[in-house]
């Protein structure tokens, strides 16, 4: 299980409420553990760019062809939490 709510980590905070987390599930209770990057790594190097026909082919595919322009999708090709989890390769 993944949550997030896609802010940045705060270090010194006794109890940690922003960031992504990630839990096994579990018959008692799950335990969150934080998710960090050990390395920084540029992904604008690493990644292709994006293909406008794929895109579209996706969004389409999932009936989302509404949200391509919309500002919450930018958000989430950006540098957040979320996305660094979404996209690690550890």
């Amino acid at each position: 299980m993944v949550f997030s709510n896609n802010m940045e980590y705060e270090d010194g905070s006794p109890q940690p409420i922003e960031g992504a987390f990630y839990a096994s599930p579990s018959y008692d209770a799950p335990i969150f553990n934080y998710f960090r990057e050990e390395e920084e790594l540029n992904l604008a190097d690493m990644l292709a760019d994006e293909n406008d026909a794929v895109v579209n082919e996706v969004l389409r595919d999932n009936n989302l062809n509404v949200i391509k322009h919309s500002p919450s999708r930018q958000q989430q090709i950006a540098d957040t939490p979320t996305n660094r989890i979404c996209t690690s390769s550890v």
